[in-house]
């Protein structure tokens, strides 16, 4: 089977998805700050769009940059609610600079990662091409983006914190994993790992399409329930993709280190929590996560989950480097 196929294949089941009960209950539907986005069902499976995706809408919310936006409108809230504004295209040379002066910021952030990496890790801190992304090349071919050098810095805090081994197979939960990236960098960084994602089904399939050209001999597995889970538990598939809802069917404690970054910010306090419960069932090991310290979606409030933790141990907790509204937390399950 090719490639393509495999994908197809992949894409068939997350398609499915959409169409399953649990797709239309509020739980695990956008937030109020992700409906913001155009969602698009037919798009996200469109494979010419898909193929320089991270140039495009689809790319949206993954944080690619510096790029050129390809939507002209943006977002503001007004009386709570938010409110799409139209804004003028920048001139060409406008444009070159904030080029310019992104491709400056992206050295100077990779140099500053390069410090702080541990020795072994900083290998696999290279973007592939899978998407088209805008990037720098070094002299000797590594690839650099914005989002692996945030990726990059995710990974090293976690093997410096002795929660990640090059040698191990832990099983490795992504909420929210946007297109795949930070999988993709902790694949080539433990090529034991098994890496489960967890998103909207629309995310879902950015993801079997970018994971499966980024690994092409790699098993990505769509499930979303308990026996197709177990089976790919068992098996140790390379890579699970599965829904909010399929969390509930998730083994209780058969996964070591669960990952959220940036994106419960953006979901609603009751979708927080749903989370935060299951990743009390699921997780045996750490959980490390890394989100605004407080964030106002509409009229609701969404706060960093560390007061949900209390029953965890603080590993660490600090600002996120070059993010002061961030917190940065490790926790890990009491014994």
């Amino acid at each position: 089977m090719s490639e393509l196929d495999r994908f197809r294949e992949v894409s068939t089941r997350v398609r499915a998805f959409l169409a399953a009960p649990s797709a239309r209950e509020a739980l695990f539907r956008p937030s109020e700050l992700e409906a913001w986005l155009d969602w698009d069902v037919d798009a996200f499976f469109d494979e010419a769009l898909l193929h320089d995706f991270r140039r495009n809408f689809l790319g949206g919310g993954t944080m690619n940059w510096p790029n050129r936006r390809a939507e002209d409108e943006r977002y503001a809230e007004r009386d709570g609610v938010p409110v799409r504004i139209a804004r003028a295209r920048p001139s060409s040379l406008r444009r070159r600079y904030h080029d310019v002066r992104g491709w400056q910021h992206l050295w100077s952030s990779y140099r500053t990662l390069a410090r702080r990496l541990p020795g072994p890790w900083h290998a696999a801190v290279c973007d592939n091409l899978v998407g088209q992304p805008f990037h720098l090349r070094l002299p000797g071919g590594r690839v650099l983006t914005e989002p692996v050098v945030r990726h990059g810095y995710y990974l090293g805090r976690l093997a410096e914190s002795g929660v990640l081994s090059s040698g191990a197979r832990p099983v490795i939960l992504e909420i929210g994993a946007g297109y795949g990236g930070f999988a993709r960098l902790v694949r080539r960084a433990v090529p034991g790992a098994v890496v489960w994602l967890v998103d909207l089904p629309q995310r879902l399939n950015l993801q079997a399409y970018y994971l499966a050209r980024s690994f092409p001999d790699a098993r990505v597995v769509a499930a979303d329930d308990a026996p197709a889970l177990a089976r790919a538990f068992e098996t140790r598939a390379d890579f699970v993709l599965l829904p909010a809802w399929a969390m509930t069917a998730v083994p209780a404690a058969g996964v070591d280190v669960v990952v959220n970054t940036h994106s419960m910010q953006e979901m609603r306090p009751d979708q927080v929590d749903f989370y935060v419960n299951e990743i009390a069932r699921i997780c045996r090991g750490h959980f490390y996560c890394v989100n605004r310290y407080e964030k106002r979606i509409g009229q609701a409030v969404v706060r960093h989950p560390r007061e949900a933790l209390r029953d965890w141990q603080t590993v660490r907790e600090e600002q996120q480097w070059n993010y002061p509204n961030i917190l940065e937390g490790l926790y890990a399950r009491s014994r």
